[in-house]
């Protein structure tokens, strides 16, 4: 998934909390359950926490750029989810940012990047860091917290490094890394590592997939495909469980039947104009598909983690169109446990700003007003 966000906006009726730390406040854009009253005081209507509408997970997406792309910036965001109870933080994939873009951003209706794809207000914001890195560095300064990649362009590395670094971290971690992977849509990316296979990149990450399953699982590992080649090597240390939980990004037809395929889980976003989850007739179609591809292959629907990641902004860019999972906290939480009772398992959440303070408020507040009622 991108790291693109539109630029600023807000709408009557957003709301002004206080920064933690800060007696200023800040305002903040549209898009987060807005509540009046202080930080730990929540007063909108809606269920208790104890009418809990069914067990969801939550993780916080972190874009790795401003304000995160920093040692400390990263580290608090991290360690805060995790004392405020979330289940896993999710690193996004962007190693460069190409100048210029003609790839389609799938993502917008538009199809474009936007204006401030590499500065905003004059500032450099095309500043990520890279993922494997980051989240062996996560490995070192959290404890319990699940350490995905939301999503890794897979294809980028090659595999056997590329497991390797998935394996260490896992390791390292105690074993908490969540491989949330996909192909990638930006050629300018591909070309700029010097990458030849843009073109090929869905078969590419089916063969890593299956590659992943031999490294992690054999003792004696060896495969020969089109695009990945190994045998006599030994790979050790295998990851703590021999095998790394797998999520698939990505909405079409061949990602839902590779979900079926390879994977322990699957983490759309919900803004895709071509198969749009942003409404629950929408994400029930979407569901239906999934399941009769586990039937085609053997599996059933319960074994797999459903994992939405809902954008801050919705797909048409109106300021006015509220985007489900945030908004006022009662709205957030029928959102939930409407998708929830069609078969949403979790939610990796956008609350990152351009405020690292305001990210971690925003947290903090979604953490107390929303995640209690579904922590039956």
């Amino acid at each position: 998934m991108a790291d693109r966000r539109p630029g600023d906006r807000r709408r009557r009726g957003a709301f002004t909390p206080f920064r933690i730390g800060s007696g200023r406040r800040a305002a903040v854009r549209h898009g987060w359950p807005s509540r009046k009253g202080s930080v730990g005081r929540a007063v909108h209507a809606g269920a208790k926490p104890s009418e809990s509408r069914g067990k969801v997970k939550f993780g916080i997406a972190v874009l790795l750029k401003s304000p995160v792309a920093s040692r400390d910036a990263l580290q608090r965001i991290a360690q805060t989810a995790e004392s405020l109870g979330y289940d896993w933080v999710g690193l996004n994939d962007r190693v460069v940012h190409p100048a210029q873009v003609e790839s389609r951003y799938p993502y917008t209706e538009s199809g474009e990047v936007g204006p401030h794809w590499l500065k905003k207000d004059g500032e450099v914001i095309a500043n990520s860091l890279e993922t494997l890195t980051s989240l062996s560095f996560l490995a070192g300064c959290t404890e319990k917290i699940g350490l995905a990649t939301m999503v890794l362009v897979l294809p980028y590395r090659p595999p056997v490094l590329a497991a390797k670094m998935l394996a260490t971290a896992d390791i390292l971690s105690g074993g908490r890394v969540i491989a949330g992977v996909g192909p990638g849509w930006l050629k300018e990316e591909y070309d700029a590592l010097q990458n030849p296979h843009y073109a090929a990149r869905g078969k590419v990450l089916d063969e890593y997939l299956a590659a992943f399953r031999v490294l992690f699982g054999e003792d004696e590992p060896h495969f020969a495909g089109d695009f990945v080649d190994f045998g006599g090597i030994a790979f050790e240390p295998k990851p703590v469980h021999r095998k790394i939980p797998v999520w698939i990004g990505g909405e079409s037809k061949r990602s839902i039947r590779r979900v079926a395929k390879y994977a322990d889980g699957w983490c759309p976003a919900t803004t895709s104009p071509r198969v749009p989850l942003d409404t629950v007739d929408g994400f029930t179609t979407a569901m239906d598909s999934l399941r009769r591809a586990c039937d085609d292959e053997g599996r059933d629907l319960s074994d797999i983690d459903v994992v939405l990641w809902p954008g801050r902004f919705p797909r048409d860019g109106s300021a006015d169109t509220r985007v489900p999972f945030y908004g006022d906290t009662a709205s957030a939480i029928d959102d939930i446990g409407s998708y929830a009772d069609h078969g949403m398992t979790g939610l990796t959440l956008h609350l990152q700003s351009n405020d690292l303070d305001e990210t971690l408020e925003q947290m903090q507040r979604y953490a107390e007003d929303v995640l209690p009622h579904f922590r039956g």
